[in-house]
């Protein structure tokens, strides 16, 4: 979520210091409520679990580019041609995320290479720098340029695997790590948690994850100061089809007409401003991503195309604010490419494993 304005941040503040003071010796956890550790497996590496893993990062990479490619029409490297650098890597810093040991749906001691990347099923848009809001932002953006509400954010529809998972991994406050996907946060498990932004969920989205990189307080008492990877989705399958979201659907840049109960919208932010493009500080912010995510995450990457050949242009453009490229960009209202409803992403997967994790997250067994 974009932050807060200034006085409102100011007068929260001392009210979550307060609560990090008073809350720690009662609860006696902060010491386990600290950040995430330092680069994360990547393909062929090893977790803090000590266990080697394959994350098929570039693989779904691959799967999610050519899903944007057909329903623009174009084939895929013709799609990675008129892709920006900002473009390019706000997908890479989404899915290196989405496809690390980070995001992982097993829960501890589990071995399973499964992340939620592997349940992503089609991408919809990639936001770049520079895109004006269809209408203004609910709650004011202290990012300017390098953050904005529609801006430097990617658009995925995942199935109900992933979805769920993430829909479960809540905790209370006083709890810092209650959430069945890793209920005492084990290094190497999943590391998202319930968002604690007072701005709530970016509509018409219902409920938001986050991943805290930084700040001098504990996480789960962080407003809106997570400085790292958010994302926003339903609540409930039922959210995503009323007619209040499909409007907010339509004012949201690259979705307008898609119905999906498990969109999601993806971003990662840099600081206490939430500025999101990595190519504003580029030095520093690409710097710290590729530390917390590790090196090989982020390499050059292209997709292949038919052939398996891989696509070699350049980027179209450099520019931190975007240089009014946009060729990633979804169903649009203001592009004039919202022609209808866009069809969701198929949910490709077993019934009978959801059924198992939806029962595990509920501690009950499904009639």
């Amino acid at each position: 979520m974009e932050p807060l304005h200034p006085p409102l941040r100011v007068r929260l503040a001392p009210l979550a210091f307060a609560a990090a003071v008073l809350l720690c010796p009662l609860s006696g956890v902060c010491a386990e409520d600290s950040d995430p550790p330092e680069a994360p497996a990547i393909a062929g590496d090893v977790c803090a679990d000590g266990q080697s893993h394959n994350f098929r990062l570039n693989e779904n990479r691959d799967r999610l580019i050519r899903s944007l490619a057909a329903e623009k029409g174009v084939e895929v490297c013709a799609l990675w041609a008129s892709l920006s650098l900002a473009e390019r890597d706000l997908f890479k810093m989404v899915t290196a995320y989405l496809g690390s040991c980070e995001s992982r749906l097993a829960a501890p001691p589990s071995t399973s290479d499964e992340t939620a990347l592997d349940h992503a099923q089609k991408l919809y848009s990639i936001n770049a720098p520079g895109l004006a809001d269809v209408t203004a932002a609910p709650v004011p953006s202290g990012g300017g340029a390098c953050g904005g509400y529609d801006s430097n954010r990617v658009f995925i529809g995942f199935d109900a695997t992933a979805v769920n998972g993430m829909r479960a991994s809540h905790e209370s406050l006083g709890q810092p790590w209650g959430g069945p996907l890793n209920p005492k946060h084990n290094r190497g498990y999943n590391w998202w948690r319930a968002s604690n932004d007072a701005g709530g969920a970016h509509t018409p989205f219902t409920d938001r994850d986050m991943i805290c990189w930084g700040g001098l307080l504990p996480c789960w008492v962080r407003f809106a100061n997570s400085e790292g990877p958010t994302w926003h989705f339903f609540a409930k399958d039922g959210d995503a089809v009323s007619s209040e979201v499909q409007q907010g659907l339509r004012n949201r840049r690259g979705v307008c007409g898609v119905q999906d109960p498990y969109l999601a919208e993806l971003t990662v932010a840099f600081n206490w401003d939430h500025e999101s493009d990595p190519l504003c500080d580029a030095k520093d912010w690409m710097s710290k991503f590729i530390k917390k995510i590790g090196p090989d995450s982020f390499k050059a990457y292209a997709p292949t195309d038919a052939g398996g050949n891989g696509c070699r242009a350049r980027p179209v453009n450099n520019d931190p604010k975007g240089g009014n490229t946009h060729a990633g960009l979804g169903p649009d209202i203001m592009d004039r490419t919202c022609l209808g409803t866009v069809k969701a992403a198929p949910a490709a997967v077993d019934p009978a494993k959801v059924n198992g994790l939806i029962e595990k997250i509920t501690g009950s067994q499904l009639p």
